[in-house]
């Protein structure tokens, strides 16, 4: 019904940037002979790790579900539509940041910017999910439980 991914260029811009000042530690005079090279090669693969998994953030919404995930997936929450109690288009301060984060609110996905949409879970919870396409994603959530709840009803 509705499918949408942001990429983090933020987060990858930050991760580019430290990998680059990582490598250029390695001409460094005695660093090849000394324990940095394996700081170093450390810091590269935890990198490349963190970069793969949080590479995007993708949204899926169908009339059961509503998914949230970072890129590879391994960051992922699903919940059904039928448990979305309300929704709305929400500006955080930008000091809750990007990435997956939990805010005073509740649970934030965030890949850029400060404009989510979050969604109000039945058991007093919420999900904030940031996109760059939030009136889009507002209007595919409200489509997906009314059709979730019409279906209920048959």
């Amino acid at each position: 019904m509705y499918t949408h991914r942001d990429t983090s260029t933020v987060i990858l811009g930050a991760m580019s940037v430290t990998a680059l000042c990582s490598v250029l530690l390695l001409f460094v005079p005695g660093v090849w002979s000394g324990p940095a090279v394996y700081t170093v090669t450390g810091v590269l693969l935890s990198l490349g790790v963190a970069a793969y998994l949080l590479r995007s953030l993708s949204v899926h919404v169908t009339t059961t579900e509503v998914t949230v995930w970072f890129g590879g997936g391994l960051f992922r929450r699903s919940v059904p539509t039928r448990d979305i109690t309300d929704a709305r288009i929400r500006r955080y301060p930008w000091y809750y940041g990007i990435g997956l984060r939990f805010i005073p609110r509740g649970w934030l996905y965030n890949a850029r910017g400060m404009t989510a949409v979050e969604i109000d879970i039945r058991g007093n919870r919420r999900l904030g999910m940031g996109t760059s396409e939030p009136e889009a994603l507002l209007a595919a959530i409200n489509t997906a439980r009314d059709a979730g709840s019409r279906n209920s009803m048959h």
